[in-house]
């Protein structure tokens, strides 16, 4: 094999290379960017879980009082 069909064949494979890892790196950033959101969106899923947590909770304490206020006209 000369000299000059290798040099073709390795330039041939670098730029095979280089387009893997063109490909590569738009992958990383497309998955950085997703990371990014998914992250953003659990924050505000956590948010909002803190909320609705806090409203149950306050509508349960209102529940047991009505509870309580009519177990006591019963016994009134």
């Amino acid at each position: 094999m000369s000299k000059e069909s290798t040099d073709i064949r390795l330039n041939e494979q670098v730029n095979q290379l280089e387009k893997q890892v063109a490909v590569l790196l738009d992958l990383l950033e497309s998955f950085s960017q997703e990371n990014a959101d998914l992250h953003s969106r659990e924050k505000q899923l956590l948010q909002d879980r803190s909320v609705l947590l806090e409203k149950n909770d306050k509508a349960r304490v209102q529940v047991e009082a009505m509870l309580g206020r009519l177990r006591n006209m019963e016994h009134s």
